[in-house]
């Protein structure tokens, strides 16, 4: 028998033992179902056919097409603003406004014994030092140089940027700018690079 005497059917389809029974039980679950055109709708949401898993496969398809197209387009945005030129120049910028700001700068006052504690004195006395390269900027430094300043602070990067530049050859010259703090400098590079 189909279902039992409560009339309730048994509620999962693989405890049928046939489809007619599985069909017996749907059409007195649901009473009302009177046509063939009805039923099969009923049928196909619980025995989705062919046309239902090809609809499903093919938004499937869809979803993984679109999906691969968006991350090409991400990385190729990716790649246009994030070249090895910029990686290397933003690289080359922050190791020598590390150089100059907190190394340069204070072997400046050591070499000129001058102290942290009187900062009015050191600022005008840095003034008087740094006034006289203003223009003349202070002598140029080779990357290679750049990187082995400073107890060796950035050799992790010589590796990196050997890939794309010459140490010997790119330069750096900077000029300090007033009102002469470690902040105010301008920097010239001259790359020596393949870029």
């Amino acid at each position: 028998m189909a279902y039992s005497d409560s009339k309730n059917p048994r509620g999962r389809f693989w405890e049928y033992t046939s489809d007619e029974e599985l069909f017996d039980d749907i059409l007195h679950t649901f009473p009302k179902i009177s046509t063939g055109e009805k039923v099969t709708n009923t049928l196909s949401v619980i025995f989705p056919t062919d046309r239902d898993y090809q609809r499903a496969a093919r938004t499937s398809v869809l979803t993984v097409i679109a999906t691969i197209m968006l991350i090409v387009i991400g990385f190729n945005i990716f790649c246009l603003v994030v070249t090895p030129e910029k990686l290397v120049k933003d690289e080359i910028t922050a190791i020598t406004s590390d150089y100059y700001e907190n190394y340069f700068y204070n072997k400046v006052l050591d070499n000129n014994s001058l102290s942290t504690d009187n900062a009015d004195f050191n600022a005008s006395a840095m003034e008087k030092i740094l006034k006289n390269y203003t223009n003349r900027g202070f002598a140029s430094i080779s990357l290679r140089q750049l990187l082995l300043s400073d107890d060796q602070k950035h050799i992790a990067a010589t590796e990196h940027l050997e890939k794309y530049c010459n140490l010997d050859r790119s330069n750096i010259k900077i000029y300090p700018e007033a009102p002469y703090n470690r902040q105010n400098y301008h920097v010239e590079y001259s790359y020596s690079c393949k870029f």
